[in-house]
């Protein structure tokens, strides 16, 4: 699962994270894989599809350090990221938005 994250989101603190990771350094990888997840946050908001990715790989690594509580309360912030595409009015939709740029906005408008 952490392998796959990183192979398909490659931030700097995500892949740091990773490393770190593999080389049995869990507590430096919980750092900075909240670094990795404050910063997606503030580019992406708080439920876009790669903040559910980054809390899967976050629980990964929090099981290793056996705090299962708080990984079991990023897998379940996860799902309900994912699950936040069946409501049309929800802030994915706003971010998908957001993406569309000003110039695609007018052409939209003139249609």
């Amino acid at each position: 699962m952490f392998r796959r994250f990183v192979e398909r989101h490659q931030t700097p603190w995500a892949s740091l994270a990773s490393l770190q990771y593999m080389m049995g350094q869990a507590h430096e990888a919980k750092l900075s894989m909240e670094r990795a997840l404050a910063s997606a946050e503030k580019t992406y908001g708080p439920v876009h599809p790669m903040i559910a990715d980054l809390l899967e790989s976050d629980a990964v690594i929090l099981d290793k350090l056996k705090l299962k509580k708080d990984a079991r309360q990023a897998r379940a912030r996860a799902r309900k990221i994912r699950g936040a595409g069946t409501n049309p009015a929800d802030d994915r939709l706003a971010w998908s938005i957001r993406e569309v740029t000003p110039v695609d906005q007018v052409h939209l408008r003139s249609k």
